[in-house]
């Protein structure tokens, strides 16, 4: 094989993960049927309309993050409540990334244990929290769609007495 060859097939394998990886998140709003926003949008949309956050901690490898991802996350009626109520996003506490919290800018580690207030210890893990009330709920581990759709009313039943 001629040097030529070679640095094609390079170039096309590295175009061909670029896509895969695009594709891969895309999938995940396409099944899921809504945007995951960031934690800058999160919170603007929060304070404006008083709308609980949803945080996912998840991680790229973790089984049971797939199978809500694949199974509770498209389920209709979690997604209806979802919308209604709810700001979701998405945070794999393995990558890097910047959020800013309270004015102050955080690596993706620091943000996590400060959201999480150091109670991470599996995945999945969500975190509800009111940007206006300053009020946070969590839950560790898998739910499936009943559970979960059941566990947004108990949320929003908590943060509504919390007013």
């Amino acid at each position: 094989m001629n040097l030529k060859y070679i640095t094609k097939l390079v170039f096309v394998l590295l175009f061909l993960l670029i896509i895969k990886s695009n594709v891969k998140e895309y999938a995940v709003y396409a099944q899921t049927g809504f945007p995951w926003k960031t934690w800058e949008e999160a919170i603007k949309v929060s304070q404006e309309t008083g709308k609980i956050i949803m945080i996912e901690f998840y991680t790229d490898w973790c089984g049971w993050c797939r199978k809500m991802e694949n199974e509770t996350f498209t389920d209709e009626k979690v997604l209806t409540r979802l919308n209604a109520g709810y700001i979701p996003v998405r945070v794999n506490p393995e990558k890097n990334g910047e959020f800013i919290m309270d004015g102050t800018k955080l690596n993706t580690r620091t943000f996590t244990d400060k959201i999480t207030h150091g109670r991470l210890r599996g995945y999945p893990m969500l975190v509800f929290y009111s940007a206006k009330t300053k009020s946070y709920s969590f839950q560790s581990g898998y739910i499936s769609g009943k559970d979960f759709y059941n566990l947004l009313d108990q949320v929003r039943e908590k943060f509504s007495v919390g007013k």
